[in-house]
């Protein structure tokens, strides 16, 4: 586990090596409750995919997060990325509301959604 002041992230090693990881933090929304937090990023080494790696580190982190009272989970989402939104919504996470924004990447205009997972205490 290595911890910034709110910000935590897990790695997940196969001997040496480091084939996943997973960051959470404080949500950066402006209408996030207090105790939403917010998953920043997920990373499966390519040649990992399709092992449940990124479920096993997904379980981890939403055990924490619950043993924490965290209300809810947001993330953001490129809206084309069609095997990660797969994967977040095979984890229970919905669209939440519609609510998209634009960013711009190399020159392009990307649409990412907000996904949401609410935790029922």
């Amino acid at each position: 586990i290595l911890t910034g002041d709110t910000t935590e992230t897990w790695l997940l090693e196969d001997g040496a090596k480091v084939v996943g990881w997973i960051s959470v933090g404080p949500s950066r929304d402006a209408d996030a409750a207090p105790s939403t937090r917010e998953l920043y990023a997920i990373y499966v080494d390519p040649s990992h995919w399709g092992g449940g790696i990124g479920s096993r580190l997904w379980a981890e982190t939403e055990i924490r997060m619950r043993s924490n009272a965290v209300s809810s989970v947001t993330l953001w989402v490129l809206k084309e990325n069609a095997r990660a939104l797969r994967f977040y919504q095979s984890q229970q996470f919905v669209v939440d509301d519609a609510i998209e924004k634009t960013v711009q990447l190399g020159g392009a205009d990307l649409v990412e959604i907000r996904l949401r997972k609410t935790f029922g205490h």
